[in-house]
């Protein structure tokens, strides 16, 4: 195009009698242009008993669900669409709505019996004395690795071989690449541990006896 829009008479002569430069653009440089068609992929359109099953499985899946939480979904309507829904069910007594987690921003919802044992675990938790240390490990895999999205820390890569470790329901420290790092200031003492557990490998009893 701009080949055919320049003007003969603008192209720049070089100081040298009978050589032109060159343009950048000229006709003989020109490739051959088509315009084709970009097909445009229509958005699935949910009806109302598919968008409440949907959310039921990710009451379900998650516990707590909001915007933050389904990040992890891929394939999740927009989060404006299921906020109304949400809404409704909320209206109508068979969710809760409310800030369960604390860290998280905007509009969460969580069946009854969810925020019954959230509640439950709170309480135990703060009758639990100070020097019992809860310690879980999960798989990087696993949907609970939450960490860099409701929880502190940088995200953790979903890989098989990836580890974290949680106290009292906290991440604390990673095994990745086969190397330990900590996700909070601890103690020498705390941190030998951490790479105890972490390491630590648990095979069922007829596949220990099996290796």
């Amino acid at each position: 195009m701009r080949a055919l829009l320049s003007p003969v008479n603008r192209k720049h002569r070089s100081g040298r009698a009978g050589k032109r430069r060159r343009t950048p653009y000229e006709i003989e440089d020109a490739g051959r242009w088509t315009l084709i068609d970009t097909p445009v992929e229509e958005v699935p359109v949910i009806d109302d008993a598919d968008l409440e099953r949907l959310i039921e499985i990710y009451l379900a899946r998650w516990g707590v669900i909001s915007r933050k939480v389904l990040e992890k979904e891929q394939a999740a309507p927009s989060w404006r669409t299921l906020l109304l829904k949400l809404r409704r069910m909320e209206l109508q007594g068979r969710i809760r709505g409310g800030r369960f987690i604390a860290g998280i921003g905007g509009e969460q919802f969580a069946l009854p019996e969810t925020v019954k044992a959230l509640r439950t675990c709170a309480r135990d938790l703060q009758e639990q004395p100070e020097h019992v240390m809860t310690r879980r490990v999960i798989n990087a895999t696993d949907p609970l690795n939450l960490v860099g999205v409701i929880m502190p820390g940088r995200k953790i890569p979903s890989l098989a071989k990836n580890r974290i470790l949680f106290e009292n329901g906290l991440p604390v420290a990673v095994l990745e690449k086969d190397a330990v790092s900590l996700l909070r200031p601890c103690l020498d003492t705390e941190r030998e541990v951490y790479q105890q557990v972490l390491r630590e490998t648990h095979y069922p009893a007829r596949l220990r006896a099996y290796l």
